[in-house]
């Protein structure tokens, strides 16, 4: 049997951990577990064919889940991790769910915008926001790897995985832009500087790893419907052509050719539409 290797449930730990070093604050305490090799999902479908088992928000809240009308912190969505994981425990159907009228406030705000907000935020020193997106990006993580455990075992959270995947290209966006913030602030003559900057320059790499799985996810239909896949396209269509041109320009060159291959072996209209689309927003800009 054909196996897919779940390397993306592990893209944002090889980054961070450079990026953690990069800034002077050492390697991340805690190391996400390694890819494992899984089965492709079986019979791809859309929607909850094992039923909506998801709690209401108050469910999660008495578990101890972090409050929702906040953004959530890196320890928050630690906190989230483990939580969500003792009841997966019990049962892996228990997880927030993108389209559940019990569960959807929940997952919402795992992948909020207001949760990156606080590295966006001029007011915050840079030392504090790199560290911070660098342990926000750990711990989101963590709670990425708990909806690929039923995956695993073909129980469903397709269309969760590919939401959190999308929430990933933001979260690497958003440390690529501290960094980038970050970079003019250091001293060349610092003896640290080289190392450092060796450091960012790996970091960059470990982003193309996180491009690369993007690209590759477009093309698992063995795993996701296509109208989800469709879905996914058009979420990632302002996210990846930021972060590409961020990684290198042979890397945002490259990238149009990639995605219009994949179109071109794309019988289904809809999803060769936003996969047409996809390609179109990740053409660099004519130059002046």
């Amino acid at each position: 049997m054909t196996r897919l290797r779940v390397r993306r449930a592990c893209l944002l730990s090889a980054p961070l951990a450079l990026l953690l070093a990069a800034c002077g604050q050492g390697s991340p305490k805690t190391q996400p577990p390694m890819p494992a090799e899984v089965p492709p999902a079986g019979p791809v479908t859309s929607g909850t064919a094992l039923g909506d088992r998801s709690l209401a928000p108050e469910a999660y809240a008495e578990a101890g889940l972090p409050p929702l009308d906040r953004p959530w912190t890196g320890a928050d969505m630690d906190k989230a991790q483990q939580v969500l994981r003792d009841l997966a425990a019990k049962d892996d159907q228990q997880l927030p769910r993108i389209e559940s009228p019990r569960s959807q406030a929940v997952f919402k705000r795992m992948v909020s915008d207001e949760n990156l907000a606080p590295f966006r935020d001029a007011n915050v020193a840079l030392d504090q926001r790199l560290p911070g997106v660098s342990d926000f990006m750990l711990k989101f993580n963590g709670l990425l790897m708990l909806y690929y455990g039923p995956l695993s075992q073909q129980r469903g959270y397709q269309r969760e995985i590919l939401e959190l995947l999308a929430y990933v290209l933001k979260v690497a966006n958003q440390a690529s832009s501290v960094v980038d913030e970050f970079l003019p602030s250091l001293d060349k003559n610092d003896p640290t500087y080289l190392a450092r900057m060796a450091g960012f320059n790996r970091m960059k790499a470990g982003m193309t790893q996180i491009l690369d799985g993007a690209v590759t996810t477009l093309t698992e239909t063995n795993v996701y419907s296509k109208p989800d896949l469709a879905r996914y396209a058009r979420q990632i269509k302002e996210s990846l052509p930021r972060l590409a041109p961020s990684i290198g320009p042979e890397v945002a060159q490259s990238l149009p050719g990639r995605i219009q291959r994949i179109a071109e072996a794309e019988a289904d209209p809809d999803y060769k539409a936003a996969l047409e689309a996809l390609r179109s927003a990740c053409e660099p800009a004519p130059a002046k």
